[in-house]
């Protein structure tokens, strides 16, 4: 509430944030990930005032059996760093803002 004051401008982040998320999941399916079970995640994205992603830290949740595997968790950020790499976020500020939820992956 620091950085968007108004409800409109909170409405349109958490808009993009959603489009964000699915953008990703797209492109995990595109390089052929695929999730084995339904598979919670807690993330913290940190973008830059042009929406450009300096970080987008993520924990996956719950027991060591409902996390993915090592090899599947190392697969996971390096697709994850490739999309940032070139990701642009369509909201932009006057200072570096953040953003946090959780999201649940499922298998298609």
């Amino acid at each position: 509430m620091a950085v968007f004051k108004t409800d409109d401008e909170r409405d349109t982040l958490l808009q993009e944030y959603k489009r964000l998320l699915l953008d990703f999941g797209k492109f995990l399916g595109k390089n052929n990930f695929e999730w084995d079970k339904p598979t919670r995640c807690f993330n913290r994205i940190y973008f830059n005032y042009d929406g450009t992603i300096d970080y987008f830290l993520f924990n996956f949740l719950g027991t060591t059996e409902a996390k993915p595997t090592e090899e599947k968790q190392k697969e996971f950020q390096r697709l994850l760093n490739l999309f940032i790499k070139d990701y642009k976020f369509p909201v932009t500020a006057e200072i570096k803002f953040a953003q946090c939820g959780r999201m649940t992956f499922m298998p298609e």
